[in-house]
């Protein structure tokens, strides 16, 4: 139980960042649809999806 309590942790973690992905998107393409410019960072975006992948495996 102690090992699949830790895994689940692990899968939670990667949830969180995935989540995190689709909430800047979602600020992101509202900003550029009301007309307002925003700054968006790539390298920023793949390094939190490159973590999410790398915390779930």
């Amino acid at each position: 139980m102690t090992a699949q309590k830790e895994k689940t942790l692990i899968e939670m973690e990667a949830l969180k960042l995935r989540l995190a992905v689709l909430e800047r998107k979602i600020e992101h393409y509202g900003k550029l649809m009301e007309g307002k410019e925003d700054e968006w960072s790539h390298e920023y975006m793949q390094s939190l999806i490159r973590k999410g992948q790398e915390n779930g495996k």
